[in-house]
């Protein structure tokens, strides 16, 4: 979202699923930033994914922490103007780290669903 007249605004993006709100704060581009990082991360009690989106018109890769331990095992690409939702079974631990190894840095979120 870009504001016109040169007022400062406030973005967000609420979902009510369910019974179940959830409220993620919008960042601007200045914002982004190498390194993520994420308290928790849950696939045994719920469904937890781990979201790269990449808003620029250059390729990045970004490699994956999960309690200090790399998730994968070659570098995730993320392709300009695309996003990826990554999914690792059987996980609960924490803390999270995303860390883009190369490229433009990446808007980064989780999703969960219980």
């Amino acid at each position: 979202m870009k504001c016109t007249n040169g007022q400062s605004i406030i973005t967000s993006q609420r979902t009510l699923y369910k019974g179940h709100f959830e409220e993620v704060p919008g960042a601007p581009p200045n914002s982004l930033a190498p390194s993520m990082w994420f308290t928790w991360y849950d696939t045994q009690s719920m469904s937890s994914w781990i979201v790269l989106a990449n808003t620029t018109n250059q390729n990045s890769t970004a490699d994956i922490y999960l309690a200090g331990t790399k998730l994968n095992t070659q570098a995730i690409s993320v392709p300009a103007g695309s996003s990826l939702p990554l999914l690792y079974a059987n996980k609960m631990t924490g803390p999270v780290e995303v860390r883009v190894i190369s490229g433009p840095n990446l808007l980064v979120s989780q999703k969960s669903d219980i």
